[in-house]
């Protein structure tokens, strides 16, 4: 009995389609690379960084449990957002780490529940939407420029790249010339971090400015250095099971929120808890004509970072940036 080749198995019209469907996927598999196969979104590339974000808690604490539930809440709307649940009635680094976080924004203490995240620490959040709009703002990369500006045009060509590999942020271009409110907003973000001149572009984004532009590698690389320290590789989706059928595309819902609980560290001491803690206002750092930030009833703005500490570590694992940095 002759042995059949693959030439009869398709072109017998007696054998099952079924045959016919294997080889085709097979070769196409063989052909082209996974990643063509299941291109979701070629305007954002796999390589997007997710936001990180830490949340610091007490038991006794009464409007923690409604902010954790509603970060979570927006972390996983939102997407490309890690989030950080630290309880500090629990022994662990996370303490000391705490302590260190307020030492760098020149606090002594801050009413819980708290955000640290982007460079900045978020005071008193609450069960309502103002925690949205804080973690928004948070967010957030406002770039302001002028019409007619050489300069502008190339950071704007800058920024079609780092949208894509930044994501998680939303940026808002604002001219000074046609918007008022913008010409005054930059003027009044120059005096709040002690810059004595401004030239467009203005970069202010993870609780600090960026001015004037000089090239992608210099000033473009500056910026997202900054962005690159304050996020994190998102989590890759779980491979695919053997069974899942060819035609249907990746579960990509890993990449949206991810939520870590921090663990407990039993050679770290908790520290004295203050069942009344007030919020105290930042110190100017020293040599500095920087006063303290305005502070609203909300204390919606975050506090201006200076003074001796040291740069504290990111939200997740990464180390302490070097000396000097």
């Amino acid at each position: 009995m002759e042995r059949e080749t693959v030439s009869d198995m398709i072109f017998n019209p007696g054998k099952p389609l079924r045959l016919l469907v294997i080889l085709a996927f097979s070769l196409l598999a063989l052909s082209l690379p996974v990643s063509d196969l299941f291109a979701q979104d070629a305007a954002e590339p796999a390589a997007a960084q997710c936001a990180v974000l830490e949340l610091f808690i007490r038991n006794d604490c009464a409007d923690c449990p409604a902010v954790q539930k509603r970060l979570e809440d927006y972390a996983s709307k939102r997407g490309r957002i890690k989030l950080h649940v630290h309880n500090l009635d629990e022994p662990g680094k996370h303490v000391e780490r705490y302590q260190q976080i307020l030492k760098y924004f020149q606090l002594e203490d801050a009413e819980l529940p708290v955000a640290y995240g982007c460079n900045s620490l978020l005071r008193k959040l609450r069960p309502d939407n103002s925690t949205d709009e804080r973690i928004d703002k948070l967010l957030t990369v406002d770039i302001y420029v002028r019409s007619g500006c050489s300069r502008c045009a190339a950071a704007k060509v800058f920024l079609k790249g780092l949208k894509q590999r930044y994501p998680v942020f939303e940026y808002n271009l604002l001219d000074v010339v046609s918007d008022s409110a913008a010409s005054t907003r930059v003027y009044e973000l120059a005096d709040r971090y002690g810059k004595q001149a401004v030239s467009v572009p203005v970069f202010h984004f993870c609780n600090q400015l960026v001015i004037g532009w000089i090239s992608d590698e210099n000033t473009g690389a500056k910026v997202e250095d900054v962005l690159k320290y304050w996020t994190a590789n998102c989590p890759q989706p779980e491979k695919a099971d053997n069974s899942q059928s060819l035609l249907l595309p990746p579960d990509l819902s890993q990449l949206q929120f991810v939520s870590f609980q921090s663990e407990s560290d039993s050679d770290s001491p908790v520290p004295n808890r203050n069942d009344d803690p007030i919020p105290v206002s930042p110190v100017p750092g020293r040599n500095s004509s920087l006063g303290p930030p305005p502070v609203g009833d909300d204390d919606s703005l975050p506090p201006v970072p200076g003074g001796n500490a040291s740069l504290p570590p990111p939200p997740g694992d990464k180390p302490p940036p070097p000396e000097g940095v």
